[in-house]
């Protein structure tokens, strides 16, 4: 389950496809609670396969080339962990403890993760302990207990389910669950993190690996799209669904009739990303630009004056001009980086507006109670982390969101 060691030996490409694809759809659908309506080849993802390891080990590696890709893949892949040690029985349990004593050398292993990994091995596996946690186990007991190095929880410590002592989480044995689940996702981000550099060069000599990533970066990100859902008439009641950072700019652009470069930039593309055609991104920017612009404005640009011009900017942006690339929206990442300033009124509302005006753009979405709340603990939060936390408070969900693009943002919202 924990997927140490990757498989040796041959597999055929089309094999090894298979294992990624249906992977894939599997902890899509696991994911968004519909495993029932799963009907792919179960054979690809019974445990510690050969297709089940491959399909793992595959999408480890090329999660390791795109941030998008390791939040998207990780979130799943901790939840399928999840779901299987929900269901597993005693025996699997021992198997499990027994693979991590036989297969780390804790004297020869440098990450911290392996060697905590054999330490809880060796203590689960003595047969009182394993015998207590077999049977009918209470979930409140603290009979046993073992420490653990407080920077591998994040997750247990975020949310303060663990007590801290001198540098180490105190973990009883009523949360080995939770202490399992934690270490996998801990495990795979360390793995991830170390992978990144072979990644690259493996990436650039293996075109089969070079495919399959577009492959894969094609059906997990583009799939949701569907042009025509946005468009120049209902962008209005559309916009409730943008994340604040894209809102924002919507907004900017119907007081003022003008965005600075960059920001249109980033304004186009989102739309475009989220389903505007072309014809109706026209529409929208001609709109705007054939208006008076605001004398506080950045950008004095006139539709009327530069249509050619306008016009050629935004085929381009869809692919249709130029080199004809296939512009993506930009990430959280990069939009946290970008400061705003005089020449550009965008930036990530979590990391870059004070409190008045991040209370300004998210009153429409939040009574004035839980607005304060959540306010409240934005400084102890990461942008992402602040701003997923607001798609659950607004959408009313409980399970864990990550987000890492405004895009996916808008499809989030849009499926409740």
């Amino acid at each position: 389950m924990f997927y140490i060691y990757p498989p040796s030996g041959k597999i055929s490409l089309h094999h090894m496809e298979n294992s990624v694809f249906t992977r894939l759809d599997y902890l899509e659908h696991l994911y968004s609670d519909r495993v029932k309506y799963f009907h792919g080849n179960f054979e690809f993802l019974l445990e510690n396969t050969l297709h089940d390891r491959v399909g793992h080990f595959t999408l480890r590696l090329l999660a390791a080339l795109s941030s998008d890709l390791w939040t998207y893949w990780s979130v799943r892949e901790v939840l399928l962990f999840k779901h299987r040690l929900a269901k597993i029985s005693s025996k699997l349990l021992y198997k499990l403890l027994r693979s991590f004593s036989q297969q780390i050398k804790p004297f020869n292993s440098e990450s911290l993760i392996q060697l905590t990994l054999y330490q809880i091995s060796i203590l689960y596996l003595k047969p009182h302990i394993f015998k207590h946690l077999s049977y009918n186990h209470s979930e409140e007991c603290k009979l046993y207990s073992c420490k653990v190095r407080f920077e591998l929880l994040p997750n247990l410590i975020k949310s303060r389910k663990v007590t801290i002592n001198a540098g180490y989480a105190i973990i009883y044995c009523s949360q080995w669950k939770l202490l399992l689940e934690s270490l996998f996702f801990t495990y795979l981000r360390y793995e991830v993190n170390n992978l990144t550099s072979y990644a690259l060069r493996i990436i650039k000599t293996d075109q089969r690996l070079k495919v399959l990533y577009q492959r894969i970066q094609k059906n997990i990100f583009k799939s949701e799209t569907k042009y025509g859902i946005i468009t120049a008439v209902n962008i209005n009641t559309e916009s409730n669904h943008f994340p604040p950072c894209m809102k924002h700019l919507h907004t900017v652009l119907r007081n003022k009739h003008r965005l600075s470069h960059y920001a249109r930039f980033t304004l186009s593309l989102f739309l475009k990303d989220c389903g505007m055609e072309l014809n109706d991104a026209i529409i929208y920017w001609k709109e705007e630009y054939s208006k008076e612009h605001n004398c506080n404005s950045v950008c004095l640009h006139n539709w009327n004056a530069s249509e050619k011009k306008f016009i050629y900017s935004i085929r381009h942006l869809y692919g249709l001009e130029g080199s004809k690339k296939d512009y993506a929206a930009p990430d959280c990442s990069i939009i946290c980086k970008t400061m705003p300033g005089p020449k550009y009124e965008g930036g990530c509302p979590f990391q870059h507006f004070d409190e008045i005006h991040l209370k300004h753009l998210l009153s429409s979405s939040l009574k004035e109670r839980k607005l304060m709340n959540f306010i409240k603990t934005i400084h102890r939060r990461k942008p992402n982390e602040a701003c997923a936390e607001y798609l659950k408070l607004i959408t009313k969900r409980t399970q864990i969101l990550f987000i890492s693009n405004p895009v996916q943002f808008y499809h989030m919202l849009n499926k409740t």
